[in-house]
């Protein structure tokens, strides 16, 4: 099977005076369980705890400027892991962005922050119409779709 790379794109944590990379890197461990690593006295994006089904605890803090690789064995939670940093999907612990914790911000707000931009974005057709059962014209208008998305 393929391996498949997602980004996890933090907002305001890149260190725009200095842009380098730091080397740490994450390697699964066991293959079910994908185990993070990697500290920061001067952390801007803190995990502590975060737990999402078979993954976890697991604990990260990154620096401004910092690029942190995660990597594991298809079906080891990478992708898991990555959605409950976004805040996608349920998960316990918490994480923290400039001392802030992820509780602290509208879900809105973190996910403008905090964003996940998948290998794949499992779009199907070239038209967003396409994607719905029932298209309404002046709700895909308020959101910035024009009648050429239909």
């Amino acid at each position: 099977m393929r391996a498949q790379a997602a980004c996890l794109l933090v907002m305001g944590i890149v260190d725009n005076q200095r842009m380098e990379s730091s080397g740490h890197s994450s390697h699964a461990g066991e293959a079910a369980k994908p185990i993070a690593s990697g500290a920061s006295a001067a952390a801007r994006f803190l995990v502590e705890g975060i737990v999402i089904r078979h993954v976890g605890p697991v604990d990260l803090a990154i620096g401004a400027g910092e690029c942190v690789c995660l990597s594991g064995p298809s079906g080891s939670g990478k992708s898991l892991l990555l959605r409950a940093l976004a805040d996608l999907d349920p998960h316990a612990g918490d994480a923290r962005l400039d001392g802030r914790s992820a509780e602290g911000f509208a879900a809105a707000e973190w996910r403008r922050r905090v964003g996940l931009l998948p290998a794949e974005s499992h779009w199907w057709t070239d038209r967003v119409g396409d994607h719905f059962a029932r298209w309404d014209g002046a709700a895909a208008a308020l959101l910035g779709f024009g009648p050429e998305t239909r």
